[in-house]
């Protein structure tokens, strides 16, 4: 892994700084606020590190995920304080990936623009996943109209939900009978994944009944039964691209920090006002 931080390409807003490394999937490996690195990057697996993108569903390409899109290298245009990273075409789907990265506007964030290409000769139905691993020993959580969540391939983790939003808590060092891979349907467009003082937000589309690509979800979390990691997942609407035509997915990074001692309703409250401001 430390090859890939060493050669990687790195884009400042504020106290937050993110890394990109385009030998290695065009892959986010950094995610840092004030030095505080906020995604995971520790480990020599790198199956279990940074942030990548897939199509959806899984059930196209089943299991590892093209090489092309997820881990081969990425061509890269770098501009003053952004980049534009582009994917060859991935032999399975007929699809170019393309991941443009700059500080967006507001707070210590970063805006990401992925499109998923459609080089084939006939229309395609797809939806686009955007896959981001973090250390455990924090809360995830994330607003849902859904009653309960169910469990894709693996088993249900184990959540709670209070009012609006589903909760899960990590401990680091738990190891777990099997891995956990837990989906919710809907989804109000965000992410939170709190961690000491900090708390990870993710923006997205929101996603409605329905709209989810088949077998799959608006909002997936992996636990790993034997790893100190989750990945924190989101995906766009199920829809068809016509050939050549483009289907882009915007997510925007942020982070602020909170009182270690606030109670969950305020850390909700922080973080819906954060929201707010995008």
């Amino acid at each position: 892994m430390q090859d890939l931080i060493s050669e990687n390409i790195i884009i400042h807003k504020n106290n937050s700084a993110l890394s990109v490394s385009p030998r290695y999937g065009g892959r986010i490996v950094s995610f840092s606020y004030k030095d505080v690195e906020l995604i995971r990057n520790n480990s020599d697996n790198l199956l279990s590190v940074g942030s990548t993108f897939w199509t959806s569903p899984q059930s196209v390409w089943n299991w590892p995920p093209p090489a092309t899109i997820d881990s081969s290298p990425y061509t890269f245009k770098r501009g003053d304080n952004s980049i534009r990273l582009t994917s060859g075409i991935d032999k399975l789907t007929n699809f170019i990936v393309t991941k443009e990265i700059a500080p967006h506007d507001y707070g210590d964030s970063f805006v990401i623009k992925y499109k998923i290409i459609n080089c084939n000769a006939l229309p395609v139905f797809t939806a686009p996943w955007e896959i981001t691993r973090v250390n455990k020993g924090g809360e995830f959580f994330f607003p849902s109209e859904d009653e309960k969540l169910i469990s894709k391939t693996f088993e249900l983790s184990n959540t709670e939900k209070q009012g609006e939003i589903f909760r899960y808590k990590s401990s680091v060092g738990e190891l777990l009978n099997k891995p956990q891979l837990t989906t919710s349907q809907t989804s109000y467009g965000w992410t939170a994944y709190l961690r000491n003082d900090l708390i990870f937000i993710k923006l997205f589309e929101r996603i409605n009944k329905g709209e989810a690509a088949p077998g799959e979800g608006a909002v997936l979390f992996y636990a790993s039964h034997d790893d100190d990691f989750l990945e924190l997942e989101n995906q766009g609407k199920f829809k068809k691209i016509l050939p050549d035509e483009e289907y882009e997915y915007k997510v925007i990074w942020t982070v602020v920090e909170t009182d270690p001692t606030a109670s969950f309703e305020e850390i909700i409250s922080v973080v819906k006002n954060h929201v707010s401001k995008f």
